[in-house]
């Protein structure tokens, strides 16, 4: 399997001029994505090889990421990873459905005792999820869960719902995350997004299974 598997928010009329953070300090790209800048900030779709459903992101610097066939990639990855972003998609028939990897170097640690680094530097799911949802207002927790992959790999699966400024012209976003941390203290996290309407009715399916893949 491929692993660590891991954009944005939307804000009208700003083209990668905002950043978010949150209360782990997790940098957020904000991204306007009119039709007539698609061209201009992402990429042609992307076909994967004999049309299959989905392609795979392999990074230089180890991790996989699988993302929907047909998306488009963002261009400009050097001022992209100079936020720690290590790549971005964006589904240009929907553009509420997004995918990201992110990567930080954490610096302190919660518990000192936790057996995995992803409790040791992040602490408990259930606080830890809390601040992601306390860190931008009109954002409603629906889910905190641990899970333990096959090869051991401590994984926190963190989803909400944001409304108002934060879900911008979309006006409801659902957002997964799924976060681990690795020997190295580095945060791996791969961030989907899609309009609570097509989450909820499972019109989104391909979002979910690629953050969680």
């Amino acid at each position: 399997g491929h692993g660590p598997r891991r954009h944005h928010p939307f804000a009208r009329r700003h083209v990668l001029t905002g950043l978010a953070s949150t209360t782990t300090a997790l940098a957020a790209l904000l991204l306007d994505v009119h039709a007539p800048a698609l061209a201009t900030y992402y990429s042609e779709p992307i076909v994967p090889p004999d049309n299959e459903n989905v392609n795979v992101h392999v990074d230089e610097l180890g991790f996989a990421v699988d993302f929907p066939a047909k998306w488009v990639e963002l261009r400009d990855m050097e001022l992209a990873r100079e936020v720690g972003v290590m790549c971005s998609y964006l589904n240009p028939r929907d553009q509420s459905e997004t995918l990201a990897v992110y990567r930080q170097q954490l610096d302190t640690k919660q518990n000192f005792t936790a057996a995995s680094p992803t409790e040791r530097y992040l602490g408990g799911v259930d606080a830890f999820a809390k601040r992601l949802v306390d860190a931008a207002p009109g954002q409603t927790l629906a889910l905190a869960r641990k899970r333990v992959q096959s090869d051991g790999l401590v994984m926190y699966d963190v989803a909400w719902t944001a409304n108002g400024s934060t879900a911008g012209a979309f006006g409801s976003i659902y957002e997964l995350r799924a976060i681990t941390v690795d020997g190295d203290g580095v945060q791996w996290t791969t961030r989907g997004t899609a309009s609570r309407t097509r989450w909820i009715t499972r019109r989104a399916k391909d979002v979910e299974t690629c953050v969680r893949s």
